[in-house]
């Protein structure tokens, strides 16, 4: 079954184990890689499972507020008004929303098109190549 070793010379003796020092220390890295990466990835799953309660114990933020303290010497011509607390709204955007209109765009025939360009002293023509319309203009002579 297994066959005999062949004799080498000493050069090539010596070459094989260069090649077998190479594939050892090329097996290692590789090896060494893929520790580090498993190790890499079950760091960062850690680091979410306790970044999670964490998270959860602090609770929401609180409302964000503008404070507007005026300055301690104003004369009557500088206050205009003062503001001291501005709260936050969060159905602001709701209220204050454009609601959706109905569309205004009007569709036509290819023959109401084409009359209303000769109409307009357009006068043009359809072609339809590969299923799509495609408008032809004569082109009008330089005046």
């Amino acid at each position: 079954m297994s066959e005999p070793r062949a004799i080498l010379s000493p050069a090539g003796e010596q070459k094989r184990r260069a090649i077998l020092d190479l594939a050892l220390a090329a097996a290692d890295r590789r090896r060494r890689g893929r520790f580090l990466a498993r190790a890499g990835g079950a760091l960062a799953v850690i680091a979410c499972l306790l970044a999670i309660p964490l998270m959860l114990l602090h609770g929401p933020p609180p409302p964000r507020v503008a404070k507007i303290v005026p300055p301690p010497s104003q004369s009557k011509s500088d206050s205009l008004s003062s503001v001291t607390l501005i709260p936050t709204d969060p159905t602001i955007i709701t209220r204050l929303a454009l609601r959706p209109q109905p569309s205004k765009v009007v569709i036509i025939h290819d023959d109401e098109l084409l009359a209303g360009l000769a109409q307009a002293h357009e006068p043009a023509g359809l072609a339809y190549v590969n299923g799509k319309a495609m408008l032809l203009f004569r082109e009008q002579p330089a005046r």
